[in-house]
């Protein structure tokens, strides 16, 4: 299991999580692209229903990560 490296991320706040998102598209000079997001509950159940929404848009699968 890859978790103990990313025992830290488990602290962050959906918020602070998505402020790092954006933060690294910036540093990257990628725009930001509401439509390659999906809300959903943080966890498990919240994660799946997130990907689900986004399988459901037909998104390539390079712009599909996890930010659990």
């Amino acid at each position: 299991m890859v978790t103990d490296n990313y025992e830290w991320f488990r602290d962050l706040s959906v918020s602070e999580r998505f402020e790092g998102h954006e933060l690294a598209l910036k540093e990257h000079c990628t725009p930001f692209d509401e439509s390659l997001t999906a809300d959903g509950l943080p966890g498990e159940p919240g994660g799946y229903i997130a990907m689900k929404r986004l399988l459901e848009k037909a998104i390539p699968p390079p712009f599909l990560l996890p930010t659990m």
